[in-house]
């Protein structure tokens, strides 16, 4: 589905904003702390059900709630959906609503409207957390995949469960089946994980041989993994440490040449090209199997190296896929017709 309007009340700086969209290029154009990263946040909001911080930072100070109402049409035709997001600071409690109807799980929001986010936080592709890496291929193939979805959720309740149990039990049997169930997720997880590396590497090809044509045929997105054939000989250890040693949630995902990780040296330019390149590559995937995918750009400027500043919009609509949208945050108004310019 793609955004047609949004309406924000209470939300940050915005009392009560309202913006339509028509074009599938939208440049959101301003000054700092203009509120062009708050737009920013509020679609992903209705896209994921939260944002990057806390939902009480977003409340308007002086105000007990926030609302975000966005109009989402589908790319195939028909009629449009109303998603909703409200949440009351008094109560600490966040509603969420499609089409007038109160949803009871997150789960039943994501891939609604897909969508992926480049900003500062995108140089963690390079030189972040491994916890950081896994997180994005997990909403990537949960907003594509709600087989993958459910395991996910599976696994990780499953996980809380076993950890509790091997801090507060010797119930042996228990902790197998646990263990078991544990298992079994892990492998489905793997499965959908390894294919979709391999497919970001070879989109990533085609994009790096614009942006780092010199390091092009060394690079790869690696993913590492332990054999967990033998995870019931390693029970005695976690009853006494009191958590799980093995599964998919303990898998890394980085970048490498000849099997070096790349964040020992590349520059920072080069780091940003690469992680650019990674969230391009995520975005086309994520559009052959999602159809309409919304793409969120914030503070590009900042996070590109000067070599290649200019060039990232005109970039971006090359590579941008026939049946997604871009909303790109933008200190100043962009050269070309396909831009929206939308001016705080």
């Amino acid at each position: 589905m793609s955004l047609k309007g949004i309406h924000l009340t209470n939300f940050r700086k915005f009392s009560n904003l309202k913006i339509s969209f028509n074009s599938d290029a939208v440049a959101i154009i301003g000054g700092n702390a203009s509120g062009k990263t708050t737009i920013l946040e509020a679609i992903l909001h209705l896209s994921t059900g939260k944002g990057t911080l806390p939902a009480n930072t977003y409340v308007k100070k002086g105000e007990s709630f926030f609302r975000i109402k966005g109009i989402v049409s589908p790319a195939t035709g028909g009629p449009q959906s109303e998603v909703l997001v409200f949440y009351d600071a008094s109560k600490r409690e966040k509603k969420i609503l499609v089409n007038k109807k109160l949803i009871s799980r997150l789960a039943q929001l994501i891939g609604l409207m897909p969508t992926i986010s480049l900003n500062m936080h995108s140089f963690q592709w390079v030189w972040g957390p491994v916890e950081w890496r896994r997180k994005q291929i997990d909403l990537l193939l949960a907003q594509a995949n709600r087989t993958y979805l459910e395991a996910l959720i599976k696994h990780y309740r499953v996980l809380e469960q076993r950890n509790k149990a091997l801090r507060t039990t010797k119930d042996r049997t228990l902790l197998l089946t646990y263990g078991q169930v544990l298992f079994e997720t892990s492998e489905v997880i793997r499965k959908h994980r390894s294919e979709l590396i391999e497919s970001l590497n070879e989109i990533s090809k085609q994009l790096l041989d614009r942006l780092m044509p010199d390091k092009k045929t060394a690079l790869r997105l690696k993913y590492h993994f332990h054999n967990d054939d033998d995870w019931e000989s390693k029970l005695d250890r976690e009853m006494e440490l009191g958590y799980t040693l093995w599964g998919a949630q303990r898998d890394q995902i980085t970048w490498e040449v000849d099997g070096q990780d790349v964040a020992s040296f590349l520059s920072r330019g080069e780091g940003s090209r690469l992680s650019l390149a990674t969230v391009v590559a995520m975005w086309i995937w994520l559009s052959k199997h999602r159809g309409k995918v919304t793409f969120l750009v914030d503070d590009w400027e900042a996070f590109q190296d000067r070599k290649y500043l200019d060039a990232v919009p005109s970039f971006l609509l090359e590579a941008k896929p026939q049946n997604s949208a871009i909303f790109l945050a933008s200190l100043n108004k962009l050269s070309g017709s396909r831009w929206q310019q939308v001016v705080l």
